[in-house]
């Protein structure tokens, strides 16, 4: 037991409890802001626990946790250097760029050297090292990049290698050697399209298709003049820089200026519809092979495109502007040349392309697209080829039987397409996309009139048509398109029975329209593009034309 002195104050409920009264507090109670009730007295006998020099005896605890950082630990102690990586991009002239090497510490900091792998080409410009960086300074070193030495992938490192104990810093460097070709394409040019489907067909002829490839591939291939006086670059080009990227200009897409650039803005007034430009991508504004400039989209609307730099010179309203594919030789380029004129004959694979953004067709039946552009003939006919699987069980000793598993026979059909302006061209291409390949089906009339209807007034659910034998040689051909003089209207065929000599086909939904508007009925089946190569054949002024082979799927 041990005594000391206290203080007790009443409570509310008149009850009294005990304060410690130190020397520490004394002059608080010496104030006379204590109630008149606070007494000090002695109390003894009070069991608090062992006291050790009129003081409470403590005991160690242990605790885990974490440290919480300050804003000063995240920041400082430590080497800085911005940016990292170092993104170089796809460089088409010497670029001239800078490295940021801030002394985090509040003490001196010794660079002990520089290590540099793979960066040929590059020069890297700054301090000779050892370099003592004193607190919280900041040194700038130049990255002079050229565009015409070193390898065409740039993906070199830069050690910055410290002494006492702190922790090296790796820079990497990113980016692309790109020498343009600036030649316009001519009539001939062959664009193709490449996906990658894998098909898995069943026994009784359904398909599974699966997708193998994130986007198509594309490629150019043409044979083009040479205007005179520029054989000298174009055997340059061709002899060193074979194996690197070529910056493609992609003439099919070119639309003139609608007004002359400015060398103080980055702006240029041209209209970006029906052409695949691209933020972060490359444009070329030309004039000649001689007199062009490239620059790298920051943003676009449909009318203007602003680049990442002021254009360096004024282009007039005859300058063309067109989209720049990264690209390489596939093959061994050919020159043909007499002494005055060339001809270059090369095939290029596109390294940056990207699927297009599309959405649904407007037409639609049973949850895919319907299309409805009709189609051309090529060489004066539409071409098609019934498909069927055919299985023949013949042991060479007596009949000869036949099976044919499959549910339906696939009809393969190629027709034609002709663009007559950039619009026609693009929605093509956005169709293509769309289908990736032989991936995903769609709709398509036969375009023929497959029924001759009978009936006259007004068409509900059901229709006459004369019987030319669809009741027993059309199964599983259940889908009509029926064009109209106001458009196309879908219908599934739900029954087909004999009426006289006609036929009375039952349809799921009502028509509504009088017989007069209709202009003919066709089949519409399911299908798919039969390749996943699809080969556009370009002539002047954006105009093209191609050969479209389709294939009738089960399901």
């Amino acid at each position: 037991m041990a005594t000391f002195t206290g203080v007790i104050l009443p409570n509310l409920e008149g009850e009294t409890y005990i304060t410690l009264d130190t020397d520490v507090r004394q002059t608080f109670y010496d104030t006379g802001l204590l109630p008149d009730e606070a007494q000090f007295v002695d109390v003894t006998d009070l069991e608090i626990g062992d006291l050790v020099d009129n003081g409470f005896q403590t005991f160690a605890q242990n605790h885990s946790g974490g440290l919480c950082e300050g804003y000063a630990a995240i920041f400082y102690n430590r080497i800085i250097i911005d940016p990292n990586p170092l993104q170089i991009g796809n460089i088409v002239s010497d670029q001239a760029l800078t490295i940021s090497v801030f002394n985090a510490f509040f003490t001196d900091t010794t660079l002990d050297s520089i290590t540099e792998t793979n960066v040929a080409g590059i020069e890297l410009v700054g301090p000779a090292t050892p370099t003592v960086f004193s607190p919280l300074q900041e040194i700038i070193y130049d990255v002079n990049v050229s565009v015409s030495e070193g390898p065409p992938t740039i993906d070199g490192t830069y050690l910055y290698d410290f002494a006492g104990g702190i922790a090296d810093v790796l820079v990497s460097l990113v980016g692309a050697r790109v020498l343009p070709l600036p030649y316009l394409f001519q009539a001939g040019l062959s664009e193709t399209l490449n996906w990658k489907t894998k098909v898995m067909t069943s026994n009784d002829g359904s398909e599974q298709r699966m997708k193998l490839r994130g986007s198509p591939r594309q490629e150019f291939a043409f044979n083009i003049a040479i205007p005179n006086g520029n054989h000298p670059e174009l055997d340059s080009l061709l002899y060193t820089w074979r194996g690197n990227n070529f910056g493609l200009p992609i003439s099919s897409e070119c639309r003139p200026l609608t007004s002359p650039t400015s060398i103080s803005s980055p702006n240029i007034d041209v209209s970006t519809e029906f052409a695949d430009f691209r933020v972060g991508g490359l444009i070329m504004i030309f004039n000649t092979p001689a007199d062009f400039e490239l620059a790298e989209i920051v943003s676009f609307t449909t009318s203007q495109i602003i680049t990442t730099q002021n254009i360096t010179k004024v282009f007039g309203t005859s300058a063309l502007v067109m989209p720049v594919r990264i690209a390489r030789l596939l093959s061994d380029p050919v020159r043909n040349f007499n002494g005055t004129t060339q001809r270059l004959n090369a095939r290029f694979r596109v390294t940056d392309n990207t699927s297009l953004a599309v959405v649904a067709a407007p037409d639609q039946y049973k949850g895919l697209d319907v299309y409805l552009e009709q189609p051309l003939t090529i060489s004066r006919f539409a071409t098609d080829k019934y498909t069927a699987r055919v299985d023949v069980v013949d042991f060479g000793a007596g009949v000869a039987d036949t099976f044919t598993p499959w549910i339906k026979t696939k009809v393969n059909r190629v027709f034609g397409l002709q663009f007559d302006d950039a619009e026609d061209a693009w929605n093509y291409r956005l169709w293509l996309h769309r289908r990736e390949g032989k991936l995903r089906p769609f709709w398509m009339p036969t375009f023929e009139h497959d029924f001759e209807l009978l009936s006259t007034g007004g068409l509900v659910q059901t229709l006459i048509v004369a019987d030319e034998g669809q009741l027993n040689l059309s199964n599983e051909r259940n889908d009509i398109a029926i064009r109209t003089t106001s458009g196309w209207l879908f219908r599934e065929i739900l029954t087909l029975i004999q009426q006289g000599d006609d036929l009375q086909l039952g349809l799921d939904s009502p028509l509504s329209i009088d017989a007069s508007e209709v202009e003919f009925i066709s089949f519409m089946g399911r299908k798919r593009l039969t390749s996943d190569n699809l080969e556009i054949s370009w002539a002047n002024n954006n105009t093209g034309r191609v050969s479209v082979p389709i294939t009738e799927i089960n399901n």
